[in-house]
């Protein structure tokens, strides 16, 4: 089965009337008006799975922060057993999901579960690197005068 007839098997397993890909060969799946899940081909065999879950500060000191958070909990994960990994796009400027699927074990069953899997771990993140984010208190750094 190629890419193109599991997606039109999943448009019609989830209601969508068709989905075609862009101009870049991507699906785009937009999943509570927030999560935009994009699905290609990586090579002849691997379908790959993107979404953006935060735009990378310009400033330093805060993508640092954002960086060693990250690789942190995506330590914790990997050790989990988890599918995804967390991706910079420098050229977008933004911190991706990823995850690739064989093609040749996808069905249209199979790919709505990983969808729903892949959707729910990015929920997660997005929810993580807010929270993170709100935390965030910059150190201020006092100075004493003495006289």
């Amino acid at each position: 089965m190629n890419l193109e007839a599991i997606m039109h098997d999943l448009a019609a397993t989830i209601d969508v009337e068709h989905l075609t890909p862009d101009a870049l060969g991507e699906y785009v799946l937009c999943f509570d008006d927030k999560i935009d899940v994009k699905i290609s081909l990586l090579d002849n065999s691997t379908v790959l799975l993107i979404v953006a879950v935060t735009q990378v500060p310009s400033e330093h000191s805060a993508a640092q922060l954002l960086y060693e958070r990250v690789l942190s909990r995506s330590l914790l994960h990997y050790r989990q057993g988890a599918k995804e990994v967390i991706a910079v796009n420098p050229d977008l400027g933004e911190l991706q999901l990823q995850r690739t699927e064989d093609l040749g074990d996808l069905s249209r069953g199979n790919l709505q579960n990983v969808l729903e899997n892949f959707v729910n771990a990015a929920e997660n993140w997005v929810e993580y690197l807010n929270e993170a984010e709100r935390s965030f208190v910059p150190s201020v750094h006092s100075h004493v005068l003495m006289p």
